[in-house]
């Protein structure tokens, strides 16, 4: 009876350390980020971010792990250009060529779609909430992707992209971009 929950207690242990280091980590090649599926604001206008960058999807798991409550769906992105980066206290970025995250939706998505992605950080990780942290973008020229560039070069002062809000409307983004504008404004 002891060695059989020894065995027990070996065996989801090691269970508990896999799922602890899925995501908790970065290799020379790719950073990972976990789902934060509970936060409620997402984009790029929810919270001041660790990292905006323009890629592309290489890899998307097709099945839904139906156990999670987060129902996302793991996928990599080719990290095509980083238009701002700030390192967590566990995750640095170094020129990293990939970012793995399992916050894909159910909704069908191809090989080689374009993205502009908004990195957060939780407890000294990043982490994305999903949504629309993963904005679809026709080209890497797209008009989002040129009127963040604005908003990273203006210290994140919202007031900077008040010409693109018609950009932002049609992504659905007005209520973030009002946000920031409210909290920038009452703080300055």
């Amino acid at each position: 009876m002891n060695k059989l929950v020894l065995v027990v207690l070996i065996l989801l242990s090691s269970m508990n350390l896999k799922s602890q280091n899925r995501f908790n980590y970065e290799s020379k090649d790719t950073l990972y980020a976990h789902y934060t599926f509970w936060w409620l604001l997402h984009g790029p206008f929810a919270h001041k971010p660790q990292m905006y960058f323009i890629g592309e999807l290489t890899h998307l798991r097709e099945e839904i792990d139906t156990n999670s409550l987060a129902r996302g769906r793991e996928g990599t992105i080719r990290i095509k250009e980083v238009l701002h980066v700030v390192d967590t206290e566990r995750q640095k970025y170094r020129g990293q060529k990939y970012f793995n995250v399992d916050c894909f939706p159910e909704k069908p998505m191809k090989i080689g779609q374009k993205f502009l992605v908004t990195v957060n950080e939780y407890e000294d990780n990043y982490v994305m909430p999903g949504g629309q942290s993963l904005l679809k973008i026709d080209s890497y020229e797209d008009p989002k992707v040129e009127s963040l560039r604005k908003y990273v070069a203006a210290d994140f002062n919202p007031n900077a992209i008040l010409s693109d809000t018609a950009t932002w409307n049609a992504a659905k983004l007005q209520f973030g971009l009002k946000y920031q504008l409210d909290r920038f404004n009452n703080e300055y």
